[in-house]
């Protein structure tokens, strides 16, 4: 009576069978350079390995200090540093465009592409050239798109935003026109300097999208909190016991 009910209830009889694959397939396990580097000795240091957000690329730096680009999923050497002598930290942009290069022993940082070409290289020093400063450490911050830069001996704090948006930075105080510091510099990958108390003898992010937390030198129970806008200290908090 119904001809197209009853093929339709064929049809959906059908569909409700249970698929069989026609053939099974595994995706490879992709590996990253420490898990690799676990199971086999590997020609790169693992606890130096940044990874891109969509996993395709690692970055590790080498036995002797150079920058290493791997594929995400096989370990296949992609790219070398070709130039510029060893590191010994590295940090990926969250938008995986800019990796930072530095090391404790090194007055430089440098930024590379992806393709590991060296891009722009900053001298760490006070803006007067003086006290240059090996570098204690390097943090991205996704929620600014900057990457935050704790130095050895220099009792600053670096900020250089990675966003092509960044607002000019006018370094040290606006009115001293012997230093220039009334012309502003582009804002991208330029250090916004923030003044310390103190070296620095480690670094945290704060979990928010203006404040950061460094331990001082001259105090190792306390962290004190900097404020990225203000460009100071705002407030401290006790530091747990190591």
């Amino acid at each position: 009576m119904f001809p197209c009910l009853s093929r339709l209830a064929r049809q959906l009889a059908l569909c409700a069978l249970p698929c069989l694959p026609l053939a099974t397939w595994a995706a490879p396990a992709c590996r990253t350079p420490a898990q690799a580097s676990a199971d086999a000795p590997q020609p790169w240091l693992a606890a130096s390995g940044q990874s891109s957000a969509d996993g395709r690329r690692h970055y590790a730096l080498s036995q002797s200090g150079h920058i290493l680009a791997l594929d995400g999923c096989t370990l296949q050497l992609l790219a070398q540093q070709s130039e510029g002598g060893a590191w010994e930290q590295l940090a990926l942009s969250s938008d995986g465009r800019w990796l930072l290069a530095a090391s404790s022993r090194r007055a430089e940082l440098q930024v590379y592409d992806t393709e590991l070409q060296a891009i722009k290289r900053l001298p760490v020093q006070r803006l007067d050239g003086r006290q240059p400063s090996g570098v204690l450490q390097l943090l991205d911050m996704p929620a600014r798109r900057s990457f935050i830069v704790a130095f050895t001996e220099l009792a600053e704090l670096w900020e250089l935003s990675y966003d092509p948006r960044a607002e000019p930075v006018f370094d040290g105080l606006v009115h001293d026109y012997r230093m220039g510091e009334g012309l502003a510099q582009p804002g991208l990958l330029h250090p916004r300097r923030t003044p310390l108390s103190s070296p620095a003898t480690a670094l945290r992010l704060a979990g928010d999208c203006c404040r950061v937390l460094v331990r001082p030198a001259q105090d190792a129970a306390v962290w004190d909190v900097i404020h990225l806008d203000v460009r100071r200290k705002v407030s401290e908090r006790a530091a747990p016991a190591d």
